[in-house]
């Protein structure tokens, strides 16, 4: 993969070339409905929720039922939510191979599953570092020198500095642990285009991930970063209108004007503050579709070369 050659495609194609096809437009159009009421459904959960909490509670325990209330109804909402999004992912990495001449598969309940899983053995298999299993020896060590430290401190004066050098030894050794998961996931990041391409194995797609990503880790690397930080700044650039109305209230409160009833809970009911978040849900569901698409950019460029 040429970083230099491919950047600049990658990035037109998952962030602009795809309004220029109905289809891809249709599929952002039902992530913003799904966006849209899934955010204004936590909103009015919470504001529902919360709302019955006074500040003259002496019992801590007495929020607990509220508390799993809210994280029921946030269930409901979220696992049909979660359903949309991968279905949605599925349908715009096949759309974009197909944008790039290139088969795909349709989905059905036997794939959706089989996708589902694929997305979780992913992270386990970086996570685990099952396809480079010698490493896995650092974050073990790690953990059981970390654990070892925290388990001496109470043993005494004489047992700190060991316990200290074993707490730092250990947390180097995970910290190291977590760059080599974050290549693992690299390495496996374009297991799901494989698999939508037509591959029928889980682990076979996995395997094929590892295998085309090889010597490509940081161009990979640095081409999702560039990634990142651009849908980084749209994302603040499109929130500060609602992030202005909110200090505006909250200034307005501590001064003791007239609005001191719309900060906290009250300002996430306020119509106002409601519109202007809007366009982050547009954002958002845009988000979507960009990175979904950005893999199958890299997986083509990949391909290619």
């Amino acid at each position: 993969m040429d970083l230099n050659k491919d950047l600049t495609r990658i990035l037109g194609f998952s962030l602009l070339d795809w309004f220029k096809d109905k289809e891809m437009l249709k599929y952002l159009v039902v992530l913003i409905v799904i966006y849209v009421v899934f955010s204004f459904g936590m909103l009015v959960m919470a504001v529902n929720s919360f709302s019955g909490i006074s500040n003259n509670m002496t019992n801590p325990m007495e929020i607990i039922p509220i508390l799993l209330g809210f994280y029921a109804m946030m269930g409901l909402i979220l696992i049909p939510f979660i359903i949309v999004a991968v279905v949605a992912s599925y349908l715009i990495i096949a759309r974009g191979l197909k944008l790039s001449k290139k088969t795909s598969t349709r989905i059905n309940l036997t794939r959706f599953v089989k996708y589902i899983i694929l997305e979780i053995m992913s992270g386990l298999v970086a996570t685990l570092s099952l396809f480079n299993v010698k490493y896995l020896l650092i974050g073990f060590v790690g953990f059981i020198l970390t654990i070892l430290g925290f388990i001496m401190l109470p043993l005494g004066i004489s047992a700190i500095a060991l316990a200290g050098a074993l707490i730092g030894i250990g947390v180097l050794l995970l910290i190291a642990y977590c760059v080599i998961v974050v290549y693992n996931s690299i390495r496996l990041s374009v297991g799901e285009v494989i698999f939508v391409e037509g591959e029928k194995s889980i682990m076979k797609s996995l395997e094929k991930s590892w295998k085309i990503t090889k010597g490509n880790v940081l161009n990979i690397f640095i081409a999702e970063l560039v990634l990142a930080v651009i849908l980084m700044i749209i994302n603040f650039v499109v929130t500060i209108p609602a992030m202005a109305y909110s200090m505006i209230i909250s200034i307005a409160s501590v001064m003791g004007g007239q609005v001191s009833n719309m900060t906290g809970l009250g300002i996430m009911a306020d119509p106002i503050y409601i519109m202007l978040l809007v366009p982050s849900f547009i954002v958002s569901a845009y988000f979507i579709v960009a990175g979904n698409l950005f893999i199958v950019g890299i997986y083509n460029s990949l391909k290619k070369n």
